[in-house]
Formats: structure tokens, C-alpha cells, sequence
């Protein structure tokens, strides 16, 4: 504001004073004028360099870039080394020390199974005192998956004609249902690989079955229904024994078997072939065990 008023003043001067004056004036408009004029080249300077101080850092950078970009092998190098950190390190142990930890828990096992036949063997030897029972329980024997199979294939030759047993058509139809509905059920596979069917369940089955198809049979005159029944049921015999002759396996399924009752001698043969007891280390432990019962 200075300057404006002093160049306004020389020029109020050169309107009123003497060309001396006016020369004088004229001086000191030129030498403000410069005075001005370095000082605005020098903020403009200053601020020009301030403001191409960030484009010298961002071509710093992109000429880093370039140079790494150039150099593929510095990128490659930079990564192999993040790689090598970021494996694990893999301890090569000593195959001499790994045996030996082998050895030693195979001993370990060892003894805990000779624990085992010790404790089972006290069970046997020294049984608890008591009357035992006078009639055995009798069970039915459980199908095999082999005996499911043979049972198919024998309904199969009956369905086609080869099995020689005659039937009605309301007897085979109660067969062919039978035979898809049940012998070839995913369930009751299951339960012949489980030891959860017997043929005494599959007897009940037919039984039942047949009995639901004969309530809506026509009434026949001088023919009883459950006569009827009973005749499905023997030719039903017939088909799982695979004719008319008699079938010394058809006949052990068919009737409850008494539970088999091991001796002392089995139950020890048993055990041993479970745990992998040698004769020998029976011996040995049944000696001991003799010779600790003396002391007690």
C-alpha cells in the first residue's frame, strides 16, 4: 500500500511540477517498479520450487520402479528370500533314535496287552462261586451274509420256474413280493451284516404277510384260512431248503440252539489269540499267579 501511494504521489507530481521534478519523479517510478518486481519474481520462484518438490519424490519413486522393473532378478531375489522365511524348517531326526521309539512303544503296548491277559486270566482261573444253571439259554443262530445270498438265489429259481415247488398264483405272488420287498431291502442288509436277523425273523415276516393277504382272499366253501397259512408256510420251507428233501442247516435255524458254554482251556486260547499271548507266556504267568494265590 506504501508503494501504490508513493507512484500515486509521482504521478500527482508530473501533472503540477517542473520537468526537473518531472525527471526526478520519473526516477523514482522506475526504481520502485524494479524494487516490485524482484520481490514478486522471487515469492513466484519460491513457490515454484516449493510446488515441484512433490513431482521430484514421485519421479524419484516411478524411476525406482524402473529400475527394479529392469532388474527382474532383484524382484525374483526379493521373493525367493520371502519364500525361504515363510517354510517351515524340517528337523531331520536320527533313523537310529527313531527306531529306538518304535521299540520302545511296541514294549509299551506289549506290556499293557500282558496287563490285560493277567486280569482275564484271574477271571478264568478263579471264577466266581456259583450254582450253575441247570438249562441253558437257547437262541436263534443269526444269518450270515453267505446264507442271505443262497436264500435269494433259491426264491429267484422259484419266481423262475426251476425249483421244484408247486404253488397257486396267490402263493407266488405272496413269494415275489416277498422277494423284492424284503429279501433285497437295504435295511435288512444292513442288519444280516450286523447279526441282527435270524431265520426266525424271516419266517415272522412271511408269516405275517401272508396272513394280511389271505383276510382279503375270497371266502373258499369247506376251506379254512389258517389252513391255508400253514400250507405257505411249509412250501416256504421247502423254497429256503431249496426242495422237498430235508436241510440239516435250514433245520439248526429254524430251532433255538443252546448257548455254547467254553471250558477253561478254550477261554484261554481264546484270549490268547485276541491279545497275542505266546503258550509259553501263559505258562508263566499261571505259575506266578498259582505260586501269589499260595501266599495270600
Amino acid at each position: 500500500m506504501l508503494e501504490d501511494d508513493e507512484i500515486s504521489m509521482s504521478s500527482m507530481s508530473l501533472n503540477t511540477h517542473s520537468p526537473q521534478q518531472q525527471s526526478q519523479s520519473k526516477f523514482l517510478k522506475h526504481s520502485t517498479m524494479e524494487r516490485y518486481g524482484r520481490e514478486t519474481h522471487g515469492s513466484s520462484s519460491y513457490s515454484v520450487n516449493s510446488t515441484n518438490s512433490a513431482p521430484n519424490a514421485e519421479s524419484t519413486e516411478s524411476h525406482q520402479e524402473k529400475h527394479q522393473s529392469r532388474n527382474p532378478s532383484l524382484v525374483s531375489q526379493s521373493q525367493d528370500l520371502g519364500t525361504v522365511i515363510n517354510q517351515p524348517v524340517v528337523i531331520l531326526r536320527d533313523p537310529a533314535a527313531l527306531e529306538q521309539e518304535k521299540l520302545e512303544r511296541e514294549e509299551q503296548e506289549r506290556r499293557k496287552a500282558l496287563q490285560l491277559y493277567v486280569f482275564v486270566m484271574r477271571c478264568i482261573a478263579y471264577p466266581f462261586y456259583s450254582k450253575p444253571p441247570t438249562d441253558l439259554i437257547r437262541r436263534y443262530l443269526k444269518i450270515t451274509k453267505q446264507q442271505l445270498n443262497t436264500f435269494k438265489e433259491r426264491f429267484q429259481a422259484f419266481l423262475s420256474g426251476e425249483l421244484d415247488v408247486v404253488g397257486d398264483e396267490a402263493f407266488t405272488n405272496a413269494i415275489q413280493s416277498y422277494y423284492e420287498g424284503f429279501l433285497h431291502s437295504d435295511r435288512v442288509a444292513s442288519m444280516v451284516r450286523g447279526g441282527g436277523c435270524s431265520m426266525h425273523d424271516f419266517r415272522e415276516v412271511f408269516r405275517l404277510n401272508s396272513e394280511h393277504r389271505v383276510q382279503f382272499l375270497p371266502e373258499i366253501e369247506g376251506l379254512n384260512k389258517a389252513n391255508i397259512v400253514s400250507a405257505w408256510m411249509v412250501k416256504f420251507d421247502q423254497i429256503c431248503r431249496g426242495g422237498a428233501g430235508p436241510s440239516t442247516v435250514l433245520q439248526k435255524l429254524q430251532v433255538p440252539q443252546p448257548e455254547l458254554v467254553m471250558t477253561k482251556e478254550q477261554l484261554y486260547e481264546l484270549f490268547q489269540a485276541t491279545l497275542g499271548v505266546k503258550k509259553y507266556e501263559h505258562q508263566i504267568l499261571y505259575n506266578a499267579l498259582q505260586v501269589s494265590y499260595l501266599f495270600i
